[in-house]
């Protein structure tokens, strides 16, 4: 892969639901897994090489959500590409922007990106100012979750975008790994994070908020269960009287 890709950019801070910048995030407890990772750190620079990192970022992950078959060849030259010239906050910033967006906006995409994402917080390591890949993606992933109450009552153009965040979370909290003592396990903020963003669906029964919960659960059901009973919880119990309660009040689409 070529590139012109430099180090040298301007601060960048990318758009996110609510007009919060994801360096000005308070992710509140979504970070309290970061403790045990390394952090990264900060740079400056100038536009052309922020708009170079940009559209390589655009263009590698169009290219995936149309040939998703391509990430075991491709992933490990992104990174590596990635290594050479991402050194700063602003520049990671713009790598998140462009992954978390196309997940958003291509749902071919999605199971992809959290992969990618899995891969970046492992092995993309930038300089001890800028924090981790993980921290910002979870600092963006919680403003959202902290809209998520208002934006379930909100027009269809609102919900699209919480129902495609939704299964984006979902597909983090089954292939983001993080370090439990030796061994790499599944985020248990994220678990709690989906459990949470169903229920908000589920308090909010239009028919596609609770389409998104169905499908939230075909995905992640089983592993929900199978983690709530290691942890000796009853929380797929509550969500499936739950579930039961919104099919039998009659209010959506059967």
């Amino acid at each position: 892969m070529k590139t012109a890709l430099s180090v040298h950019a301007k601060e960048f801070y990318p758009r996110v639901a609510g007009g919060a910048g994801a360096s000005g995030c308070s992710p509140s407890g979504w970070v309290e897994e970061e403790e045990d990772e390394e952090e990264g750190g900060g740079g400056g620079g100038g536009g052309s090489a922020e708009a170079a990192l940009h559209d390589f970022v655009r263009d590698f992950v169009s290219s995936l959500s149309v040939r998703p078959a391509l990430y075991e060849a491709e992933s490990p030259l992104f990174l590596d590409t990635l290594t050479a010239c991402v050194s700063s906050e602003h520049s990671l910033l713009i790598v998140l922007h462009g992954i978390y967006e196309q997940a958003l906006a291509e749902s071919n995409f999605t199971y992809t990106a959290a992969r990618l994402c899995n891969l970046l917080s492992q092995k993309l390591v930038v300089n001890s100012h800028a924090g981790t890949f993980r921290q910002h993606l979870l600092k963006r992933c919680h403003v959202e979750y902290e809209s998520r109450e208002l934006v379930a009552q909100g027009d269809a153009a609102s919900r699209k975008r919480l129902h495609a965040y939704s299964i984006f979370l979902t597909e983090l909290y089954l292939h983001l790994e993080v370090l439990s003592g030796s061994q790499r396990t599944r985020a248990a903020i994220l678990r709690a994070g989906v459990k949470e963003v169903i229920h908000t669906l589920l308090a909010h029964p239009s028919d596609d908020n609770v389409t998104c919960s169905i499908k939230m659960l075909k995905l992640c059901g089983s592993v929900l269960e199978d983690d709530f009973r290691l942890e000796g919880k009853s929380s797929m119990d509550e969500l499936m009287e739950r579930m039961k309660s919104v099919v039998l009040d009659g209010s959506c689409e059967r």
